[in-house]
Protein backbone atom coordinates (compact mmCIF):
# COMPACT_ATOMS: atom_id res chain seq x y z
CA UNK A 1 0.00 0.00 0.00
CA UNK A 2 1.30 3.70 -1.18
CA UNK A 3 1.12 5.76 2.19
CA UNK A 4 2.54 9.06 2.80
CA UNK A 5 6.17 7.84 3.72
CA UNK A 6 6.93 5.61 0.58
CA UNK A 7 9.57 6.17 -1.34
CA UNK A 8 8.95 5.35 -5.46
CA UNK A 9 12.57 3.72 -7.57
CA UNK A 10 11.14 3.20 -11.06
CA UNK A 11 13.46 0.53 -12.98
CA UNK A 12 10.98 0.59 -15.80
CA UNK A 13 13.57 1.06 -18.40
CA UNK A 14 17.06 0.03 -17.12
CA UNK A 15 18.58 -2.81 -19.33
CA UNK A 16 19.97 -3.91 -15.96
CA UNK A 17 19.35 -3.13 -12.55
CA UNK A 18 22.79 -2.31 -11.61
CA UNK A 19 23.22 0.27 -14.30
CA UNK A 20 22.14 3.50 -14.53
CA UNK A 21 23.71 5.85 -17.28
CA UNK A 22 25.88 8.89 -15.55
CA UNK A 23 23.81 11.20 -17.64
CA UNK A 24 21.06 10.73 -15.45
CA UNK A 25 21.35 13.07 -12.05
CA UNK A 26 20.00 12.14 -8.60
CA UNK A 27 17.18 14.44 -8.03
CA UNK A 28 12.95 14.13 -7.93
CA UNK A 29 11.84 14.30 -11.22
CA UNK A 30 8.16 14.31 -10.14
CA UNK A 31 5.83 13.90 -7.49
CA UNK A 32 3.08 11.62 -5.72
CA UNK A 33 1.96 13.24 -2.75
CA UNK A 34 5.54 14.84 -2.80
CA UNK A 35 7.17 11.58 -1.97
CA UNK A 36 8.81 10.54 -5.48
CA UNK A 37 12.03 10.62 -4.28
CA UNK A 38 13.85 8.97 -7.65
CA UNK A 39 13.35 8.25 -10.92
CA UNK A 40 16.01 6.48 -13.04
CA UNK A 41 14.77 6.43 -16.74
CA UNK A 42 17.68 6.17 -18.59
CA UNK A 43 18.66 2.20 -20.55
CA UNK A 44 22.18 1.33 -20.42
CA UNK A 45 23.72 -0.56 -22.59
CA UNK A 46 26.60 -1.97 -19.96
CA UNK A 47 27.02 -2.25 -16.29
CA UNK A 48 27.84 1.12 -14.80
CA UNK A 49 29.94 0.20 -11.72
CA UNK A 50 29.54 3.73 -10.13
CA UNK A 51 25.69 4.26 -10.66
CA UNK A 52 25.42 0.96 -8.89
CA UNK A 53 27.12 2.18 -6.02
CA UNK A 54 25.31 5.69 -6.36
CA UNK A 55 22.16 3.49 -6.32
CA UNK A 56 23.19 1.67 -3.31
CA UNK A 57 24.06 4.78 -1.34
CA UNK A 58 20.65 6.24 -1.99
CA UNK A 59 18.57 3.13 -1.20
CA UNK A 60 21.32 2.80 2.15
CA UNK A 61 18.93 4.67 4.38
CA UNK A 62 15.50 4.30 3.15
CA UNK A 63 12.67 2.13 3.75
CA UNK A 64 9.27 1.73 2.31
CA UNK A 65 10.47 1.57 -1.20
CA UNK A 66 7.82 0.53 -4.19
CA UNK A 67 9.81 -0.32 -7.11
CA UNK A 68 8.12 -0.32 -10.50
CA UNK A 69 9.71 -2.53 -13.52
CA UNK A 70 8.89 -3.11 -16.67
CA UNK A 71 10.31 -5.37 -19.56
CA UNK A 72 14.05 -4.28 -19.34
CA UNK A 73 14.51 -6.17 -16.11
CA UNK A 74 14.21 -9.46 -17.49
CA UNK A 75 15.91 -8.98 -21.06
CA UNK A 76 19.07 -10.97 -19.28
CA UNK A 77 17.42 -13.01 -18.40
CA UNK A 78 16.58 -14.04 -21.99
CA UNK A 79 12.90 -12.21 -22.81
CA UNK A 80 12.95 -10.08 -25.00
CA UNK A 81 11.90 -6.24 -24.21
CA UNK A 82 8.40 -6.79 -26.74
CA UNK A 83 8.57 -3.07 -28.03
CA UNK A 84 12.50 -2.98 -28.06
CA UNK A 85 14.83 -3.03 -30.80
CA UNK A 86 14.86 -6.80 -32.11
CA UNK A 87 10.76 -7.18 -30.10
CA UNK A 88 7.86 -9.08 -31.44
CA UNK A 89 6.02 -5.42 -32.10
CA UNK A 90 8.54 -4.08 -33.88
CA UNK A 91 8.29 -7.53 -36.47
CA UNK A 92 4.25 -6.39 -36.61
CA UNK A 93 3.56 -8.59 -33.68
CA UNK A 94 0.21 -6.72 -32.52
CA UNK A 95 -1.19 -8.42 -29.04
CA UNK A 96 -4.78 -9.32 -28.93
CA UNK A 97 -6.50 -7.00 -26.69
CA UNK A 98 -8.56 -8.86 -23.81
CA UNK A 99 -11.98 -7.66 -25.24
CA UNK A 100 -10.82 -9.20 -28.52
CA UNK A 101 -9.27 -12.09 -27.18
CA UNK A 102 -12.79 -13.16 -25.19
CA UNK A 103 -15.14 -12.24 -28.09
CA UNK A 104 -13.80 -13.73 -31.06
CA UNK A 105 -12.71 -17.85 -30.86
CA UNK A 106 -10.15 -17.00 -34.25
CA UNK A 107 -8.15 -14.32 -32.23
CA UNK A 108 -8.05 -17.27 -29.51
CA UNK A 109 -6.72 -19.93 -32.01
CA UNK A 110 -4.58 -17.16 -33.03
CA UNK A 111 -3.10 -16.13 -29.84
CA UNK A 112 -2.42 -20.43 -28.46
CA UNK A 113 -0.72 -20.80 -31.93
CA UNK A 114 1.67 -18.04 -31.66
CA UNK A 115 1.71 -18.78 -27.55
CA UNK A 116 2.22 -22.91 -28.73
CA UNK A 117 5.48 -21.68 -30.64
CA UNK A 118 7.25 -19.03 -28.25
CA UNK A 119 6.04 -20.56 -24.29
CA UNK A 120 8.56 -23.04 -24.09
CA UNK A 121 11.26 -20.45 -24.36
CA UNK A 122 9.35 -17.48 -22.26
CA UNK A 123 9.23 -20.78 -19.67
CA UNK A 124 12.46 -21.47 -19.42
CA UNK A 125 13.49 -18.12 -18.05
CA UNK A 126 15.28 -18.00 -14.72
CA UNK A 127 15.36 -14.55 -12.63
CA UNK A 128 18.28 -12.56 -13.24
CA UNK A 129 20.70 -10.56 -10.66
CA UNK A 130 18.56 -8.09 -10.50
CA UNK A 131 15.37 -9.81 -9.83
CA UNK A 132 17.62 -11.40 -6.91
CA UNK A 133 18.63 -7.96 -5.71
CA UNK A 134 15.20 -6.29 -5.61
CA UNK A 135 14.08 -9.46 -3.26
CA UNK A 136 16.79 -9.28 -1.11
CA UNK A 137 16.23 -5.40 -0.42
CA UNK A 138 12.27 -6.45 -0.10
CA UNK A 139 13.96 -9.22 2.70
CA UNK A 140 15.89 -6.45 4.45
CA UNK A 141 12.86 -4.22 4.71
CA UNK A 142 13.62 -1.77 2.46
CA UNK A 143 11.05 -2.78 -0.46
CA UNK A 144 7.70 -2.62 0.98
CA UNK A 145 5.96 -3.30 -2.67
CA UNK A 146 7.16 -4.55 -6.16
CA UNK A 147 4.90 -3.27 -9.33
CA UNK A 148 5.46 -4.87 -12.27
CA UNK A 149 4.51 -4.61 -15.84
CA UNK A 150 6.08 -7.99 -16.57
CA UNK A 151 3.74 -11.54 -16.68
CA UNK A 152 6.95 -13.88 -16.39
CA UNK A 153 6.85 -14.24 -12.41
CA UNK A 154 10.56 -13.88 -12.21
CA UNK A 155 10.18 -11.55 -9.07
CA UNK A 156 8.34 -13.96 -7.43
CA UNK A 157 10.58 -16.82 -8.24
CA UNK A 158 13.40 -14.89 -7.29
CA UNK A 159 12.20 -14.16 -3.98
CA UNK A 160 9.67 -11.33 -3.84
CA UNK A 161 6.80 -11.89 -2.28
CA UNK A 162 4.73 -8.53 -2.24
CA UNK A 163 4.30 -8.35 -6.28
CA UNK A 164 1.85 -6.66 -8.16
CA UNK A 165 1.40 -7.60 -11.76
CA UNK A 166 -0.23 -4.99 -13.43
CA UNK A 167 -0.73 -7.27 -16.71
CA UNK A 168 -1.63 -10.70 -14.88
CA UNK A 169 0.28 -13.39 -14.55
CA UNK A 170 1.31 -15.24 -17.82
CA UNK A 171 2.31 -18.30 -16.00
CA UNK A 172 -1.16 -19.37 -15.03
CA UNK A 173 -4.48 -20.04 -17.09
CA UNK A 174 -8.59 -19.61 -16.08
CA UNK A 175 -10.98 -21.54 -17.96
CA UNK A 176 -13.27 -19.75 -19.49
CA UNK A 177 -16.14 -21.52 -19.17
CA UNK A 178 -15.71 -22.79 -15.80
CA UNK A 179 -13.05 -20.74 -13.50
CA UNK A 180 -10.54 -22.95 -13.18
CA UNK A 181 -7.23 -21.77 -12.95
CA UNK A 182 -4.33 -23.59 -13.44
CA UNK A 183 -0.46 -23.61 -14.70
CA UNK A 184 0.07 -22.49 -17.91
CA UNK A 185 3.02 -25.09 -19.05
CA UNK A 186 0.31 -27.95 -17.94
CA UNK A 187 -1.55 -26.25 -20.74
CA UNK A 188 0.79 -25.88 -23.09
CA UNK A 189 1.57 -29.78 -22.64
CA UNK A 190 -1.89 -30.21 -23.90
CA UNK A 191 -1.92 -28.51 -26.59
CA UNK A 192 1.32 -30.03 -27.79
CA UNK A 193 -0.18 -32.87 -27.28
CA UNK A 194 -3.29 -32.26 -29.55
CA UNK A 195 -1.36 -30.36 -32.40
CA UNK A 196 1.46 -32.55 -32.76
CA UNK A 197 2.43 -31.52 -36.43
CA UNK A 198 1.94 -27.64 -34.86
CA UNK A 199 4.44 -27.87 -31.86
CA UNK A 200 7.15 -29.06 -34.08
Amino acid sequence: MLTRSTTMVLLMTLRRASTIAPRVAWKPKATLSGRLEGLLQAPAEKDDPAAAQRLAQWLSDKRNVVVLTGAGLSTDSGIPDYRGKAGSYRLGHVPIGHDEFMRNESSRRRYWARALVGYPAFAAAKPNDAHFAVAALEEAGVVSQVITQNVDGLHEAAGSRKVIPLHGRGYRVQCMSCGAESCRGEYHSTLAARNPNYAG
